[in-house]
């Protein structure tokens, strides 16, 4: 069976199913990823061996590469077609989960997780714009709500699965399991998401750039200021990367296709709708990493008396509490 031909207002109700079934698969595979391993970063550290503050980057490659590939990846997606760049996202996902569960090492990890961000940058860039090949434009405000809703399952089952996997097996498996459903959600994608048409236009290498050299440095200098590490390095880290971004705003304004649409932020609807999920999410990261080294215990308490014995951090002051603050 071959995937579809997008119709000019959305497939037919049995293919609709079957496509939104897909399209939520690899969604939910990619934000479930991300939260499992937040949850999951103490133990991940205690294995690889790495300091609290460097394990981080664990989660913070997957974030960065996720943040500067979102845009380009959507752009390149009108190139060669959205259901074309979903596919591409899935199969450097699963390749991804398989490397991570084989590192050994943080720079190793830190690496396989920044293609895994990628990847889930390839898929998430994309599946608002595949809905409007699924479902008819009547139906969008429902296709955008199931897809919400997909996202939230995802960062809510997380922690959950991640302290399930941890009670019985090692941190690995927690990207082992990416793949029987990456396999899943790549069949629907091949069979079920329809092909989208394709639309020629230039790919602004330089606004690409330019949002690399905003984010990169902003979030890296941030970090490192954070960590009182090198104050000026970390000052000038920032600084060249507020001058990037305000270069690229510049470079944006009076385009016609902006890869960044500065234009959107005149709408007060969508501008207060982007503040309203920015602070949530930030909301969100402060939950999970603020004193990320009890996250795993806090975000599902029932698994300590599940988890085996090796699986449980000791103080070495000998008390018999995991994660007592006499252990510094």
């Amino acid at each position: 069976m071959s995937a579809s031909i997008a119709l000019e207002d959305g497939l037919a109700p049995a293919q609709r199913r079957f496509a939104m079934f897909g399209i939520a698969l690899a969604v939910l595979l990619s934000v479930l990823d991300y939260a499992v391993v937040n949850v999951a970063l103490p133990t991940i550290a205690r294995s690889i061996h790495c300091s609290d503050s460097a394990a981080i980057w664990v989660i913070n490659s997957y974030q960065l590469v996720s943040l500067i590939a979102l845009l380009p990846v959507a752009a390149l997606g009108d190139r060669i077609g959205h259901a074309r760049m979903c596919r591409i996202g899935l199969v450097l996902f699963v390749f991804a989960s398989v490397l991570c569960a084989i590192s050994r090492t943080l720079p190793e990890l830190a690496a396989a997780r920044a293609l895994q961000g990628f990847g889930g940058a390839c898929i998430l860039g994309v599946n608002a714009a595949l809905l409007r090949h699924i479902y008819p434009s009547n139906m969008l405000g429902r296709a955008i709500a199931l897809n919400g809703l997909v996202i939230g399952l995802g960062v809510a089952l997380g922690p959950t699965i991640a302290a399930v996997v941890l009670a019985v097996a090692s941190w690995p498996f927690l990207f082992y399991i990416n793949l029987p459903l990456g396999a899943a959600a790549l069949w629907f994608a091949f069979t079920a998401v329809p092909a989208t048409p394709r639309r020629p236009r230039a790919f602004d290498y330089l606004s690409t750039l330019l949002l690399a050299c905003a984010i990169g440095p902003l979030v890296i200098g941030g970090d490192r200021f954070a960590h009182a590490s090198s104050p000026v390095l970390s000052l000038a880290l920032i600084g060249f990367g507020a001058v990037s971004f305000l270069l690229l705003v510049l470079r944006q304004l009076g385009r016609a296709e902006p890869l960044l649409p500065i234009d959107l932020l005149a709408r007060g609807g969508v501008y207060r709708s982007l503040l309203h999920q920015f602070l949530r999410f930030c909301r969100l990261e402060f939950f999970y990493n603020f004193d990320a080294f009890r996250a795993d215990e806090r975000a599902a308490p029932w698994a300590r008396r599940h988890r085996p014995a090796h699986h449980t951090l000791a103080c070495r002051h000998h008390c018999g509490r995991p994660f007592c603050r006499q252990a510094g």
